[in-house]
Order: C-alpha cells, then sequence, then structure tokens
C-alpha cells in the first residue's frame, strides 16, 4: 500500500472494520453509510427482478427486505440465491434460502412463552428449528430482534432481553 500510494487506491468494502487487521486500518479513512432505506432498495430490486425476468411475489419482496435490514449486497445476494432455486420468488423461498424462521413464528413463539405456555413455546420452537434446519444461534439472534420489536413493558423487557443475552 505504501510503495504505490501515487499510482493506486484501494477501496475495501466490509460491514465490520474490526475484521480488519490494524496495520491495513491504519492506512484506511473510514466512511460509514447508513441503512439503506426499504422504499429504494425495492426500486432496486425490481429493477434487477425486471431485467432478468424474476417473478417476485409482494411477500417476497417484503420477506427479502426484511432479512437484508437496509444491506443492498444482502438483498441482492439472497434475490439471486433464492431465483437460482424458484421460478418464482415468494417468501417462504426466501425464508428458506436465508435459513431464518418467519417472523410471525418466532413472535408466537415469544407470546406463548410470556403467557407461561412454556412447553408448547418449546415444542413450537423445537418444530420450527428441524423443519427449517436452523441453529440455536440463528434462532436466538431471531428471538432477540423479534422481541425488541414487540410492545412490551420495560418490567418484562429489561428481564429478557437480559436472559436472551445470555444465551
Amino acid at each position: 500500500m505504501e510503495d504505490y500510494t501515487a499510482t493506486c487506491r484501494f477501496i475495501l468494502a466490509c460491514n465490520y472494520n474490526s475484521k480488519i487487521i490494524d496495520p491495513i486500518k491504519s492506512r484506511c479513512a473510514f466512511f460509514r453509510f447508513l441503512p439503506i432505506s426499504n422504499d429504494d432498495l425495492k426500486v432496486r430490486l425490481q429493477m434487477i427482478a425486471e431485467k432478468e425476468s424474476l417473478q417476485i411475489s409482494d411477500d417476497g419482496m417484503e420477506a427479502a427486505l426484511e432479512i437484508a435490514g437496509g444491506d443492498l449486497r444482502h438483498a441482492i445476494n439472497l434475490l439471486q440465491a433464492t431465483a437460482a432455486t424458484v421460478k418464482k420468488v415468494n417468501s417462504d423461498a426466501v425464508y428458506k434460502v436465508a435459513a431464518k424462521a418467519r417472523p410471525e413464528e418466532i413472535e408466537e413463539c415469544v407470546k406463548m412463552a410470556l403467557e407461561g405456555k412454556f412447553n408448547e413455546a418449546r415444542s413450537q420452537l423445537d418444530g420450527v428449528m428441524i423443519k427449517q434446519g436452523l441453529s440455536g444461534e440463528d434462532v436466538v439472534r431471531q428471538i432477540h430482534a423479534t422481541v425488541l420489536k414487540m410492545e412490551l413493558p420495560d418490567e418484562k423487557l429489561v428481564p429478557l432481553i437480559d436472559r436472551i443475552g445470555e444465551y
């Protein structure tokens, strides 16, 4: 990097700068970008789908936007991987390719657990994990995201987030 600074520039794109070693980081200027809005992501994915002659349903688009979380690269990769497996991209195919459970399934499990129906919640969660082949770590991450989106009083939310953090 030092030998060719007069004639060469490097652009490193990453999601986690903590994964880049310090000697390289010290030679870089950091530019942080906010997540892209779902409206802008949707426009770009629809343009790609048109040019590639892909059929994508509304629920498939919403699933891709939910999973991508504002990351255009992730959304495009997800669309490409899903389109390689099915003729019409729908939410079922998107969640299957992304190896994610449907948010409503996770939310239902959490609600059952909060109501004290632990055995039913665990049984349903086991079913989701086995049916979709999900790892426990991925499920815990989804539970965390779901709990944060739920409207729970602080008295319930704080200990719940603490317990999820332990797992």
